[in-house]
Order: C-alpha cells, then structure tokens, then sequence
C-alpha cells in the first residue's frame, strides 16, 4: 500500500498534509495526464477528529491508462495528491499519475 501525502488543504481527511484515510479513491478512467485525475475520495466537510493519518493506505484507481494501476488498485511506493485551493475533488489530482502509453 502506497503513502499518501496531500496538499488538498481543504479536505477535511488532510492531516498535516498526509491523508488521514485508510483507504481512498482516484478517479480519471480515461485519463492521459494527471489533471485529468481526482481523489475521489475528498471531503470538504466533516469532522476529521476522528481521523490517524496512517503511513500507507489503499488506494482504489480507475485510471486504467496509468502504469501504477493494477487489477484497480494503485502499486506506486508513494501517491501525491494535489489541490492546495480545492473545494471539491475535482479540483485535486492525483500528480504520481504515470501514463503507459
């Protein structure tokens, strides 16, 4: 499972600029660069005082032209998401996107 860091500082999962999520979504299906992919998962609102930002998380990807998606699920060592001004999530990117084409 991947580390996750982000700078999506308006999701309320973001901890210290780590995701506090043990598991979270990225989405971009047909995506050919990294802005076309999101974290799915972000949250603008919500109580994050009930979240431990873990090392590692799974990760679930839908951006089947990214060379780290496998069956689904991302294999990168480590995941970046971006989005310091996000209000929502597809405002955000996943910028480990790799493609393999």
């Amino acid at each position: 499972m991947p580390f996750v860091s982000c700078s999506a500082a308006g999701c309320v999962y973001n901890c210290s600029r780590q995701c506090g999520l043990t598991a979270l979504r990225v989405s971009g299906e047909k995506a050919r660069r990294a802005a076309s992919t999101c974290c799915a998962s972000f949250c603008g609102d919500g109580d994050p005082a009930a979240l431990r930002p873990d090392e590692f998380s799974a990760v679930s990807c839908s951006a089947e032209t990214c060379r780290h998606n496998v069956s689904g699920r991302c294999e990168a060592g480590c995941i970046d998401v971006r989005g310091q001004r996000a209000a929502c999530a597809e405002q955000t990117e996943c910028a480990s996107f790799a493609p393999n084409f």
